[in-house]
């Protein structure tokens, strides 16, 4: 069959995934209130005056922005832009696979059963850019081996990645690098090559170290440095796994299809294809899964159906016959889950959580999917209309772990401390309370933070977190080029307040009075709070 019908077929299973499944989820609702602010002229902020990164992927963030200076609607913007990116990734696939074979198109059919695949189709967090990143480093490092520019194109590519979500560059990694190894220029040629290709990422890391003070996002430092042992965390990335095998089976199955079949084959141009899953799942250990269900394997299953696909399409006959067999039954034994992808209705919910990890999509569906919202007239989840009530409080200052659709709705003039700390640059760099969720990794307020806040100064109590708190405050509110600034930044990243937190506690309760009930709070002092049973 040819290409152009193939695709018109993928076409329209897309289209009906897409219209059934479309949704927002809340924590793009940071990235929002970061677009509003910029279009807004305060800069590339979370809170005013306060130059944090709260965005993973500055690629994904300029992207929005750019479409949010057309249409002043990000919600809007990031589904239509999720909509190009993936028409865009199944015509590079098919072309990738051309010419595709019945068993390779099996494949590329069987990403509509996988939840983790299409529940990420959306969302407005990276992901549909991911898709579409991944089809074209795989489309070059398939197709474009001849051309000139080969080592060029796939840095580039791999740049982008990285631009778009840093640790995407895991899954691609070893392909990278078996590209660079066996490169017929010198090795000061490549390696000039490969320098240039990736001067997006050395500039964005210099402004992003000017601008925000580190080099490297303050979500990143607020998921990874928890002081959680390393224990822990392998036993929750297990617990992920386990989690997608009894909701999403097909997802795994294609992952490890994706990671076996590199390795059959006899060139290391495919086995380094396949090492990338394996990677991956080292670095799901590293950083313990996600509390996201799936999300964390939505880009690698594209990743390994399109490995799976084109080793499958080089098979003799009988091999595909078997390899064949077996997934029909795979997908027979998957279409139950028809009704939470391609068909799945608009009335789509699913609230349950097992150990930390949830439906996300089920979770916010009925007030954030895109069928709803246009039956509803607009957004009516209660964070929503909560943070609209807090509008004309400019002034004011809020605590609570409700940090995208609340503080967005609020408003630019709205103060808000994340309990979470993925817009506090201080307490990021704290350890965690040892309870925390899965990707939810709160932090107490050491004996003077509120006071500070409130007061402008420094009123911590331990020296070495006051010490920690005075370069902080420096980095993200001083002026951009003093002098004095440029050293906070350096101490800041040098390991100077390694030990910052040696007296600190960090099971304490927070704020003090009040419980770690996942409530809002209005701060009318340092010990008084009025609780804001709108937000919940």
């Amino acid at each position: 069959m040819k290409t152009s019908r193939l695709y018109l077929i993928l076409l329209s299973l897309l289209s009906l995934a897409f219209l059934n499944t479309a949704w927002v989820a809340d924590d793009a609702f940071i990235t929002f209130r970061v677009i509003d602010n910029t279009l807004a002229g305060h800069g590339l902020v979370w809170n005013l005056g306060e130059r944090v990164q709260v965005y993973t992927h500055p690629l994904w963030f300029f992207l929005l922005l750019a479409g949010s200076a057309l249409y002043n609607d990000p919600y809007y913007v990031c589904l239509i832009v999720s909509a190009l990116c993936l028409i865009a990734t199944f015509w590079i696939a098919l072309k990738t696979l051309h010419p595709c074979g019945a068993l390779a198109f099996l494949i590329l059919l069987s990403l509509f059963l996988s939840r983790a695949f299409v529940d990420y189709m959306t969302s407005g967090l990276e992901n549909p850019l991911s898709y579409l990143l991944v089809a074209l480093f795989l489309w070059v490092y398939f197709k474009r081996q001849a051309h000139r520019h080969y080592l060029f194109l796939l840095t580039l590519i791999a740049a982008a990645m990285y631009l778009n979500r840093p640790d995407a560059i895991v899954l691609i990694f070893p392909a990278l690098l078996h590209a660079f190894l066996t490169d017929k220029k010198p090795w000061r040629a490549r390696t000039g090559v490969a320098l240039a290709a990736l001067s997006p990422v050395i500039a964005w890391t210099l402004f992003s170290l000017v601008y925000y003070g580190a080099p490297a996002p303050n979500t990143a430092l607020a998921k990874t440095a928890t002081g959680i042992g390393a224990g822990k965390y392998c036993m929750q990335a297990f617990l992920y796994v386990v989690h997608s095998l009894k909701t999403d089976s097909l997802t795994i199955f294609l992952l490890a299809g994706g990671g076996i079949a590199g390795f059959t084959r006899s060139s290391r141009h495919w086995k380094a294809l396949s090492s990338g899953i394996l990677l991956w799942g080292v670095y799901l250990c590293v950083i313990g899964g996600d509390y996201m269900a799936g999300r964390f394997f939505s880009v690698p299953v594209l990743f390994a159906a399109i490995i799976l696909a084109a080793a499958l399409r080089e098979c003799l006959p009988k091999v595909q016959y078997w390899c064949g067999t077996v997934a029909a039954a795979i997908l027979l034994v998957s279409l139950p889950q028809l009704s939470k992808t391609l068909f799945s209705p608009v009335s789509y919910d699913n609230k349950s959580f097992w150990y930390g990890i949830a439906d996300e999509r089920g979770f916010y569906y009925a007030h954030l999917g895109l069928r709803p919202v246009l039956k509803n007239g607009g957004i009516q989840h209660p964070w929503r209309v909560g943070g609209a009530r807090l509008k004309n409080n400019d002034g004011n200052l809020y605590v609570g772990c409700v940090v995208g659709m609340a503080p967005y709705a609020g408003g630019p003039g709205l103060r808000w401390i994340d309990l979470l700390v993925l817009a506090d640059a201080f307490r990021a760099r704290l350890p965690a309370y040892s309870g925390s969720r899965v990707g939810h990794y709160s932090r107490a307020m050491p004996d003077g933070y509120l006071e500070s806040i409130l007061t402008g100064q420094n009123k911590i109590t331990d020296p070495a977190l006051a010490a920690l708190y005075d370069d902080v405050l420096l980095a993200t509110t001083g002026e951009l080029f003093r002098g004095e600034r440029f050293m906070a930044i350096f101490r800041l990243n040098t390991g100077f307040h390694k030990n910052a937190a040696a007296n600190f506690d960090r099971e304490a309760a927070w704020p003090p009075g009040t419980s770690r009930d996942g409530c809002t709070w209005r701060i009318d002092g340092p010990e008084a709070f009025t609780r804001i049973t709108e937000i919940q």
